[in-house]
């Protein structure tokens, strides 16, 4: 882990993805004045919609908190990795159910801990305190202790690290992405049947 920690979110910018919940907990850390919190930044990567003010108020918000802050906008998917690689920590705060969701396994499989809500899809393979450490949608609270353990427990963030990778390695191959991907694609085109959704219980 490189100092200052480098801390990423990659994913839309609406309020229901809750990544102002990161700038809270952060906040709080920044609040803490405690000397074995490292500095810190945190990368957010995404983009919400033109008329939605919600992406400005996360500016303004990270601004009053006094931390370094980068908003990339959109990334190309191919230039994903390239961002993974430059950062630390991966965190997920969305509020909604997600469904299946590859940015986890992106960040696993590039050796970042994942820290995140486990309300959705992604709950099927978080394993708190096992491969991620999992907090409730929208505490900040929780959110700060689970950042706190990952910057100043060098074991916790390697072993997180590690068996994020074997979880991406071993439970997510190309054959059973696709098998997610074709049940998403039938479920948005409402066309779901018992042989689609059980495509997602293979393997599990």
């Amino acid at each position: 882990m490189q100092k200052p920690v480098r801390i990423l979110y990659a994913g839309q910018l609406h309020f229901y993805k809750g990544v102002h919940t990161i700038i809270e907990a952060l906040i709080k850390l920044k609040e803490s004045v405690r000397e074995n919190i490292p500095e810190f930044t945190l990368t957010i990567a995404g983009k919400g919609a033109e008329s939605d003010p919600y992406t400005d108020n996360l500016k303004n918000q990270a601004e009053q908190g006094g931390f370094p802050t980068d908003f990339l906008g959109i990334v190309p998917h191919q230039e994903m990795s390239g961002v993974y690689q430059k950062h630390d920590i991966f965190v997920f705060p969305s509020i909604w159910e997600e469904p299946f969701g590859l940015t986890h396994i992106e960040a696993m499989a590039s050796g970042l801990p994942v820290v995140s809500t486990a309300n959705g899809g992604q709950g099927e393979f978080l394993k708190t305190e096992l491969n991620a450490l999992t907090f409730p949608p929208e505490d900040a609270e929780a959110l700060a202790v689970c950042l706190e353990r990952l910057m100043t427990d060098a074991e916790l963030f390697k072993n997180l690290a590690d068996q994020g990778r074997i979880t991406a390695e071993r439970e997510f191959t190309f054959s059973r992405y696709v098998d997610e991907l074709e049940v998403l694609l039938h479920t948005a085109a409402g066309t779901v049947g018992e042989d689609a959704a059980s495509a997602t219980k293979v393997d599990r």
